[in-house]
């Protein structure tokens, strides 16, 4: 019984606290609407299997919901993972909620990606709005290294390309990181 109730109380809070973005969304919209120095919402979700579970699929609706309401709004939503397994799922309806996330952003970085990653994406572009891999991109992602991504801007654009950081920002970085 204890459990149901935290269950309920944290599917609760989530509830509550992706419809105050979702406000505050609206809000930045209506206080920027035709102002020529507008400032755009991006709405960051790291680790973005994290708030997927099949049993409480909330988390996942409300990011689906986002997904397809927040550009409306002059806004940008960034999904992120390391985990596609755990993103995607295996449950029919996972996927497919998560598919509809994935369709409605406008740009997709993959990064390198191991053997069992490729499948699962591989699986999820394949019923997806910017296209399937092709063989070349399934190659890069499997060989690619720290840096090196493909980034997919709709079925015929897409950009393989490495990123390093300058000797200057890595020790800004550094600076950051040890403050935190």
């Amino acid at each position: 019984m204890t459990y149901i109730i935290l269950d309920i109380i944290y599917l609760f809070r989530i509830w509550v606290e992706l419809n105050y973005l979702m406000k505050e969304i609206i809000n930045n919209y209506e206080r920027n609407y035709n102002n020529p120095n507008s400032k755009r919402i991006v709405l960051v979700v790291d680790e973005a299997h994290n708030f997927i579970d099949s049993n409480s699929p909330v988390a996942l609706d409300m990011m689906k919901n986002m997904a397809k309401r927040i550009r409306k709004y002059s806004g940008s939503l960034w999904v992120a993972t390391q985990n596609i397994a755990g993103f995607v799922g295996f449950d029919i309806n996972i996927r497919t909620k998560a598919t509809a996330v994935i369709n409605n952003c406008q740009y997709t970085f993959l990064f390198g990606l191991k053997p069992d990653d490729i499948d699962q994406v591989k699986t999820m572009y394949s019923k997806s709005t910017v296209g399937a891999l092709t063989e070349e991109e399934i190659d890069f992602l499997s060989m690619a290294g720290q840096g090196d991504a493909l980034l997919m801007v709709d079925v015929t654009t897409r950009i393989s390309f490495h990123a390093s950081l300058k000797d200057i920002e890595k020790e800004e970085s550094l600076i950051l990181h040890k403050d935190a």
